[in-house]
């Protein structure tokens, strides 16, 4: 999974509500906001369409929602094999023929 950006929670905006924004004095967001495909991007909030638009909190979802999935499959992959063995024991059980009992000190 190759290793992408992301700029707040949802998305830049969640930087307007912060003490650090508030307290800037300045209309504009984290450098690490800018899209790195825009080098003129300085971080204002002039020009939105250089900044990144998801947050972090998609990109969780989607990545705890893939690890969900590789759970359940491997999971019934495992079942599925034991389900097999379980099968495969029971056939080698059943057609075991009867041996005869004797005592070891005799022969």
């Amino acid at each position: 999974m190759p290793f992408s950006v992301s700029c707040g929670v949802k998305n830049y905006t969640d930087w307007l509500e912060t003490p650090w924004f508030n307290h800037s004095g300045k209309y504009e967001v984290p450098l690490s906001c800018c899209n790195k495909n825009f080098h003129s991007c300085n971080g204002t909030l002039d020009s939105p369409q250089l900044l990144y638009n998801e947050g972090c909190q998609i990109k969780l979802e989607e990545n705890l929602l893939l690890a969900v999935h590789i759970i359940i499959i491997i999971s019934l992959v495992v079942l599925f094999l034991l389900v097999m063995s379980w099968i495969i024991v029971a056939q080698l059980v059943r057609h075991q023929p009867p041996q005869e009992y004797r005592i070891l000190d005799q022969e």
